[in-house]
């Protein structure tokens, strides 16, 4: 059952979502690599002004053949968007906590992946970063203490996935074409979770994957809600 009473937070897990990866980002001074490639298509004020940094180009470029946001007009727009790519976004008549818990990382995992895994070279930060948005998530629907219902992967298999990761997240940054070998690897290894637990969060959302890090970041939520363009 959720606890969270306000209907309009409870029934956007998108937009929660959302706002808790924003926050995130910007208090590690990664914001410009999600700002500036959202709503380049569009006429919003700020993905123009971002557009006419040169500074930012490389990024853009590198975002062109799977940039799905860039004709998000403002947040409403971008959180509609991130629920169609969802499938339409967890169904109303889900009340289980761990399929909500689910939910959340699903989304977490999804955006860190679109924005900031080809730029950020250490895995340990990203599951940092996951960990923040999806406790401050967790918390804002469920209280604070909340109970981690996701299953956690086995020592071994988390150690497999960061190495894994490191290693993808090293051919992206010197452009380095993936051997297939390790292609191989990396998909026999995936095919072993599914086949082995399917409920294993192997991703950066997974709240007992880290080794904790920094407290959850205080927002104001009340702000959140508001139409005007970002």
């Amino acid at each position: 059952m959720r606890i969270n009473n306000n209907k309009q937070m409870e029934n956007n897990i998108e937009k929660l979502v959302l706002m808790n990866f924003i926050a995130v980002l910007k208090k590690y001074d990664k914001y410009p690599l999600f700002r500036c490639t959202v709503g380049v298509k569009t006429g919003n004020v700020i993905s123009n002004l971002y557009k006419s940094m040169s500074g930012f180009k490389s990024i853009m470029l590198s975002q062109r053949d799977n940039n799905i946001f860039e004709n998000a007009q403002n947040i409403d727009s971008f959180v509609q968007m991130l629920k169609d790519i969802q499938n339409g976004g967890l169904p109303s008549n889900v009340t289980d906590q761990r399929e909500i818990q689910k939910y959340i990382a699903g989304c977490t995992n999804f955006l860190l992946h679109l924005y900031l895994e080809r730029f950020v070279g250490d895995f340990k930060l990203l599951e940092e970063i996951g960990k923040q948005i999806f406790d401050m998530s967790c918390e804002k629907m469920f209280g604070k203490g909340f109970e981690d219902l996701l299953v956690p992967p086995s020592k071994e298999k988390a150690a497999k996935m960061r190495e894994l990761n490191q290693f993808l997240m090293e051919c992206n940054n010197n452009g380095r074409t993936l051997p297939q070998d390790r292609l191989d690897e990396i998909r026999a290894f995936l095919d072993s979770i599914r086949r082995d637990n399917g409920d294993e969060d192997m991703w950066y959302a997974q709240p007992n994957l880290g080794d904790g890090g920094d407290e959850p970041v205080e927002e104001d939520y009340d702000d959140y809600y508001d139409d005007t363009p970002w």
